[in-house]
């Protein structure tokens, strides 16, 4: 899996602001969670595991409560089309 380079993470005014740059230009608000992950994944592949290890290190959840919440934001991000197939 791979982050879309057609998304760029901002902090304005003392927020994130994820830019989508697709069909039109849009911007969307995300929380700092989401900003983590984006920051640490952008520009490389990576694995459900690897999103999962990254709860579990940053946020001390449990192994299975980070595999739950991994399957959730890859399947937003998917929906989203803030990933790319390759």
């Amino acid at each position: 899996m791979r982050l879309s380079p057609l998304c760029r993470l901002h902090r304005m005014r003392g927020r994130y602001v994820l830019m989508l740059y697709q069909d039109r230009p849009q911007a969307l608000e995300v929380n700092d969670s989401f900003a983590f992950l984006w920051k640490n994944l952008s520009g490389k592949d990576f694995s459900l595991e690897d999103v999962s290890g990254l709860l579990v290190d940053h946020y001390a959840l449990e192994p299975a409560d980070a595999e739950e919440e991994a399957r959730k934001i890859v399947t937003l991000w998917e929906e989203q089309r803030l990933m790319t197939s390759g």
